[in-house]
Parts: structure tokens; C-alpha cells; sequence
């Protein structure tokens, strides 16, 4: 049921969506990828290994002190103090519950008061996440009930 795209903006019988990438951000942040635990609710929490990086030098550190003629203090970002550049990262390894339960795992849910034309619940599906929306126009929730393919509103 869209009716254009605008500026890269999905326009739905003249209500602008929100874009995809705003609700992700949002859901990733504020949700467990690893899901939570079925009796208590609590998020799992994400097991990582730092992974030490190499330094490399800059590129812009042997330029500047070359247009300098080689002379000058070699020192700070701009210089030859040799700091370089650090490529380290963290990479999980899995993910343990934050409770006692030791229950079932369930996806965490996902709750837009606002829910509109449904954006951050296709969103919050799309990354595995259960999804409750409401709001107070109908009209708006038949659009989010026929864009996440629901039974019911």
C-alpha cells in the first residue's frame, strides 16, 4: 500500500514512515540479540573477546611532516610520533542469561506506543524481535497490520 517514495522517505497515503534505520539503531541498543529469559523476562547479555589490534601509521603523518620539509616538531597528530593508528575490535562469543531462572529463551519484545504505519515493528521482526504496537488511530494500525502481513489488531 505505498503510494510513492519521497526523498527516500516511504510516503503511505500522505503519512511520511520513519526511516528503517532509526527504529534499528534503537532496537539493537536496547535489545538482546541473544534474546531473554521466558520466566523473569531478564536480557541475556553478550560474551566477548577483545581482539588486540596493530598499529599502523597514519597516512597523513609522513605527508604533513613532508610538506613541513622534514623539519619542525615531530610529535602530535600531524607529526612522526609513531602512535599510529589501532584497529582493535571485540567479537562475541555467545550469550549467557542475567538471571537464575534457567529457563527458555524468547526473543526480546519490542514495545512502540506510537506504532504509526508499523516501521519499528517491521524493523524489530526483521532483526528477531517480538513486537507490540499501539496507537490510537485504526486507520494507521490497518496500515501496520497489512506491512507486517498481522491476523489481528
Amino acid at each position: 500500500m505505498i503510494a510513492r517514495l519521497l526523498y527516500g522517505v516511504d510516503v503511505l497515503e500522505g503519512l511520511a514512515t520513519l526511516p528503517e534505520a532509526i527504529p534499528e539503531i534503537c532496537i539493537k541498543a536496547g535489545t538482546s540479540a541473544g534474546g531473554c529469559c521466558g520466566t523473569c523476562g531478564s536480557p541475556f547479555k553478550r560474551i566477548v573477546k577483545g581482539v588486540s589490534g596493530t598499529s599502523k601509521e597514519c597516512p597523513k603523518t609522513q605527508l604533513a611532516h613532508e610538506v613541513r620539509g622534514g623539519i619542525g616538531k615531530v610529535t602530535g597528530t600531524v607529526g612522526k610520533s609513531g602512535s599510529g593508528r589501532i584497529n582493535e575490535y571485540s567479537e562475541t562469543l555467545g550469550w549467557q542469561p542475567t538471571c537464575q531462572c534457567h529457563a527458555e529463551t524468547i526473543p526480546c519484545t519490542v514495545l512502540d506506543p506510537f506504532a504509526g504505519s508499523g516501521t519499528t515493528g517491521k524493523v524489530a521482526v526483521s532483526l528477531g524481535r517480538q513486537f507490540i504496537g499501539i496507537d490510537l488511530q485504526v486507520a494507521y494500525l490497518e496500515l501496520a497490520k497489512q506491512r507486517l502481513g498481522l491476523f489481528a489488531v
